[in-house]
């Protein structure tokens, strides 16, 4: 992580209270997403992984829905609205095979998979960056940091998919 986030520390070393209400906001997203995880493995006990999507996509669509302003769409430029379309089809996608994998893997192979994610982002950003350079800034990533980013998968990867003897 150190390795990873070097130049963004050394960059924050002024602002410190920033850096720990963003470290404190990732780490509840980590909690929650695991409680999230973990809940949804029991959910799959009684229902099917469709009925429990079904569930959370009405209660965020109500929920996000009550707060939503459908009139900002009209500004949308053909490129927005690409984007917009394919956010939302990788939103359904990707849950829905987060889903799936639960009803049929053991969570800790999940998480494992899971930990591709922050690689992916980079690989993804810096091809949107180089595609549409005038819509997307590319991400300043040094090969330090990208080292830090292949250990901590490598890690995460290697504790999720261990040696289960022990």
């Amino acid at each position: 992580m150190a390795l990873f986030f070097g130049s963004q520390l050394r960059a924050l070393a002024g602002e410190w209270e920033r850096y720990l209400s963003g470290t404190g906001l990732i780490g509840l997203a980590a909690v929650t997403w695991a409680v999230y995880g973990l809940a949804q493995k029991q959910l799959l006990l009684t229902w099917s992984s469709q009925a429990i999507m079904l569930c959370i996509y009405a209660g965020c669509s109500l929920a996000f829905g009550l707060a939503a302003q459908p009139s900002s769409l009209a500004s949308l430029d053909a490129v927005a609205w690409l984007l917009l379309i394919f956010a939302s089809a990788n939103t359904l996608v990707a849950y829905g095979t987060f889903a799936a994998a639960l009803e049929h893997w053991e969570a800790s192979r999940v998480s494992a998979v899971l930990a591709l994610t922050p690689l992916a982002t980079l690989v993804f950003s810096k091809l949107a960056a180089a595609l549409w350079p005038q819509q997307f800034e590319s991400a300043s990533v040094t090969p330090t940091a990208v080292t830090g980013a292949v250990v901590v998968v490598l890690g995460s990867l290697g504790v999720a998919l261990g040696s289960r003897d022990r």
